[in-house]
């Protein structure tokens, strides 16, 4: 922890440095004689209230009177609302100093963050201490937020189904899934499924369908999204090798909503995917760590268990696909030294400890990672968080609706699977631009 804790002191104190070189603020933490002092700091984010408070509420109490009390208010706002929000508080001149933002929120709010400089916190320092997936919050300008957690896809599997099935253990690779669809899928005598092994192929009553894919594509090699000559692009048929895999990808999801195939275990008809694995009749859920509690919380007497995600065979790296959050300090923050200060406090090993045990999410910070948190669960959501990747995605929204026309337009047979692909580039490229 020490060396970590002083690479986080360089970086702040860098900051401060660099904030009070350009004249943009007035140091408002001063040192008294009991210590510290934090000036107020609003964040805003869409993660749980209850949540942050509690973990906050008990770490902060545990601040020593050198350390001093943080002084923060966070603000939870709905996913939906919580672009409308910030920009209309912004234009009031009553938004927050920071932000808490996923990936998909990046590219919209980029223009409003104050980036840390390489010159405070290097991009080797930066990769030395947070997995792979940070580094979507890092650009020319600099790193644009620090990381606080990711939550992790993994697979959820019925053990009763399983053993029921003289099943030992869940599939770890691919391939293994078609027969196992013969195995878990049950069907009556005109070809309606009873029983699911699982819910790939169709997009709408599928939970988490467009993560599933992004999973899927990072997998196969295609990052769905690049930067080229410094612009975002659509990767999703940009050269043969990434149309390929594409292609692949698509072929093996859609397969599974194909009545003509041994694999048919899914079609639009069938209730949403969480809900049928809550029922006891899907045999594989694939969901994020924060949906652990939600799960056994609304079936105590489902039992199931959690393991990582498949991986194609012969793959030389482990993917997921993982949702990162970071802290972003805005350029409008009353006290952006002070803001930082706070931001650091709350990225620290102290805060993320009893947040990630009490939301069932993993840290980013490599040092954290090496550990063993103590828990079967969360080592599952650590080894996952390892491997986790992302993609910079320009609208959540509107990318799902590119994603739900890709998948439907394959699978009605409206359109062959090349000719989706090269329609669903099309329109990221337009959407982007």
């Amino acid at each position: 922890m020490g060396t970590k804790t002083n690479t986080f002191q360089i970086v702040l104190i860098g900051v401060f440095a660099a904030c009070i070189v350009i004249g943009v603020i007035v140091f408002s933490k001063v040192r008294g004689t009991s210590g510290v002092v934090f000036s107020p700091v609003t964040i805003w984010g869409t993660i749980s209230k209850e949540a942050f408070d509690s973990v906050y509420s008990e770490v902060n109490q545990a601040r020593t009177k050198k350390e001093g009390a943080l002084n923060v208010t966070y603000v939870q706002k709905g996913e939906d609302s919580f672009d409308h929000d910030f920009i209309e508080a912004l234009a009031s001149g009553v938004g927050p100093d920071a932000i808490i933002l996923d990936q998909g929120m990046l590219l919209r709010h980029k223009d409003k963050i104050f980036p840390i400089p390489f010159e405070n916190f290097s991009l080797r320092d930066f990769k030395d201490d947070y997995i792979d997936e940070s580094e979507l919050f890092v650009d020319d300008t600099g790193i644009l937020g620090l990381p606080f957690f990711i939550d992790p896809m993994v697979m959820y599997w019925n053990r009763d189904t399983f053993g029921g099935n003289a099943l030992a253990s869940p599939p770890r690779l691919w391939t293994e899934f078609f027969g196992l669809t013969e195995k878990l899928t049950e069907k009556d005598r005109n070809n309606n499924i009873l029983r699911s092994a699982v819910a790939f192929g169709e997009f709408v009553n599928v939970t988490n369908a467009k993560d599933i894919l992004s999973m899927l594509f990072l997998q196969a090699g295609n990052p769905i999204t690049k930067i080229d000559n410094g612009k975002l692009k659509s990767s999703l048929n940009s050269s043969t090798f990434l149309s390929s895999a594409s292609e692949s990808v698509l072929t093996f999801y859609t397969e599974f909503s194909n009545p003509s195939k041994v694999s048919y275990s899914w079609n639009r008809s069938m209730p949403e995917s969480k809900k049928l694995f809550l029922a006891g009749d899907l045999a594989l859920y694939f969901g994020f760590g924060s949906e652990l509690s939600d799960l056994r919380a609304k079936n105590p007497n489902l039992n199931f268990d959690v393991a990582p995600v498949p991986q194609p065979k012969d793959a030389k790296i482990k993917v997921t696909f993982g949702r990162m959050y970071a802290f972003a300090v805005l350029k409008s923050a009353k006290d952006i030294a002070g803001t930082f200060g706070s931001v650091y406090a709350l990225a620290d090993k102290k805060f993320l400890v009893p947040w990630v045990a009490r939301e069932n999410v993993a840290p980013p910070r490599r040092d954290m990672l090496s550990e063993n948190p103590g828990n079967a669960d969360l080592k599952v959501f650590y080894d996952s968080a390892i491997m986790s990747r992302g993609w910079l995605d320009p609208n959540v929204a509107e990318t799902s609706l590119i994603f739900k026309d890709l998948v439907e337009s394959i699978s009605s047979g409206k359109l062959r699977i090349s000719e989706a692909i090269s329609r669903a580039s099309q329109n990221l490229d337009s959407l982007i631009e």
